[in-house]
């Protein structure tokens, strides 16, 4: 009698396990309830039902109390912090895991999604085949399938996953968005727009939809619309949810002089080196400013921003009449397309980098170019938009051509080529990446830092473009109303950067011959 109790309590939790992975957690919830064991599964199967990360977490710190090496729980703790975007105690629960495994839906699911926020694609999507066999009904890994192949570049294998979601789940609002953004990036724009509007009717307003929204009317050139709608990234806790009431009580202030203003940087380094132009306007309305910048950023903000205080986050305190982001500045100042502030150069380096740079550089007789071949893996694009190093190559051997890597970081060692310079274990942050950047004659990047640091010190500048860029960069034109000196290179087909190679080296002869005159 005993043993088919424990046998039908078991099967109860079998069930109960089945819903939480098909999301029918009302049902799993009333059989946990009713049932009659307790245990350290039947408890991670109830913490797997709280709503809160927080309490979550604290349960399953409980449950390592008692049994520090329970491997299921240990995996679930590792993707909560994932979600709370607490990058070192994944890792180390990671690290703990390392080598073991437990047979177990859960474990692979939840070790697939820690991978996938550490952007280890290629093994997250190995532990993502391993949950998909125990069964192919559940949502979770094919949506995590479908992302994974969207940042690894595999457009067509996301919209294969995407569609498959569909045919079960036929107004899966995450899928149907996730749909129109890979037909998107891969130029099927009618594709996209269509699986917009479904996304739309398919459930209620959903944020991510206006930020689609947003990046639609920048690409279009309404930067006015755009960057209204722009805000609604705050409310997918990107960053402070407070920066839309701050912004729009400052956008309807007519009076700023004696105001405190703390204005913070969000995002890539990239973005923050291309608004920061902004923050002269703020500085000019007589407010008293404070500007938090990332560290890497710090002493090239601090030298071209004089009449703000510019501090990192780790020196922030007080209170402030206004907290604002720094890319909101152009919602308040209403931007305009032709009326961008500072196309051309707004920052330079410091004079002491400028020197250190000047005696390492002018050993060198060619033309001198800084160059860059990949973005940060955090960006979203970031597989599309980035490059192999090798495809440089026919680049390198343009004669008369000396080249810097711009490159901070970079797994990848240089080809061997006499005109190849690695000082990138010099460039300390974005000061000495600067001043090295003054000395070249051309910088040549794909959409990353280094094209916004070329524009915004005035510097011949090649961005390299991959088939649908970034917003910022539009559609089909070749230069850009962000910055003067910055030639736009886009690619003809999708994924294909010869094309933009050639033309690139086309120009570069172009430039070295006009050198030599």
């Amino acid at each position: 009698m005993k043993k088919s109790y424990i046998i039908e309590n078991k099967q109860a939790l079998e069930v109960a396990l089945k819903f939480i992975g098909k999301k029918q957690f009302e049902e799993a919830k009333k059989i946990l309830t009713n049932l009659s064991m307790d245990g350290v599964e039947v408890k991670l199967a109830e913490i797997r039902l709280m709503k809160s990360n927080v309490k979550a977490i604290s349960g399953c710190k409980e449950i390592l109390d008692k049994q520090p090496d329970h491997l299921a729980t240990m995996a679930y703790l590792a993707s909560l912090y994932a979600i709370k975007k607490d990058e070192v105690k994944a890792k180390q629960l990671l690290l703990d895991i390392s080598g073991r495994s437990v047979d177990d839906y859960f474990f692979w699911i939840n070790i697939a999604q820690t991978l996938s926020f550490l952007c280890d694609y290629n093994l997250a999507i190995s532990c993502v085949e391993r949950a998909l066999k125990y069964d192919q009904d559940y949502m979770d890994p094919w949506f995590l399938k479908g992302h994974i192949h969207f940042r690894l570049g595999n457009l067509n294998a996301a919209i294969q996953v995407y569609n498959r979601i569909l045919s079960y789940l036929p107004l899966h609002q995450p899928s149907l968005i996730n749909l129109a953004v890979s037909y998107g990036r891969t130029g099927k724009h009618e594709i996209s727009s269509h699986y917009q509007k479904i996304a739309k009717l398919s459930g209620p307003n959903n944020h991510y939809l206006n930020l689609m929204e947003a990046h639609h009317e920048l690409k279009l050139g309404d930067i006015i619309k755009g960057f209204d709608l722009y805000r609604t990234r705050h409310n997918l806790n990107q960053v402070n949810t407070n920066f839309i009431a701050s912004a729009d009580m400052l956008k309807e202030s007519s009076q700023f002089k004696g105001k405190t203003i703390c204005v913070e940087t969000e995002q890539g380094s990239g973005d923050n080196i291309q608004f920061s132009r902004y923050l002269n306007l703020l500085t000019d309305t007589k407010a008293e400013i404070t500007f938090v910048t990332p560290k890497l950023l710090h002493p090239l903000f601090k030298k071209n921003f004089p009449k703000a205080r510019v501090i990192t986050r780790h020196f922030k305190s007080g209170t402030y009449d206004y907290s604002i982001s720094l890319l909101d500045l152009p919602y308040v100042f209403e931007a305009k397309q032709d009326e961008i502030p500072s196309k051309g150069k707004y920052l330079s380096a410091p004079k002491k980098h400028q020197q250190k740079w000047q005696k390492i550089i002018k050993k060198t007789k060619g033309l001198k170019i800084g160059f860059s071949w990949k973005g940060s893996n955090l960006h979203a694009n970031n597989n599309l938009r980035s490059m192999a190093v090798e495809d440089f190559i026919p680049l390198f051997n343009c004669p008369g051509t000396d080249w810097f890597s711009l490159q901070v970081n970079s797994k990848n060692e240089l080809p061997k080529c006499d005109n190849l310079h690695d000082f990138t274990d010099q460039l300390n942050n974005f000061a000495d990446t600067a001043a090295l950047i003054e000395q070249l004659d051309l910088v040549v990047s794909v959409d990353s830092a280094p094209v916004h640091l070329g524009g915004a010190l005035g510097k011949k500048t090649f961005a390299l473009l991959a088939y649908d860029p970034d917003w910022r960069w539009r559609t089909e034109r070749t230069d850009s109303y962000w910055y003067s000196s910055v030639q736009l290179i886009r690619q003809n087909d999708f994924r294909n950067w010869s094309s933009v190679i050639n033309k690139v080296q086309k120009q570069i002869v172009e430039l070295e011959q006009y050198k030599k005159q």
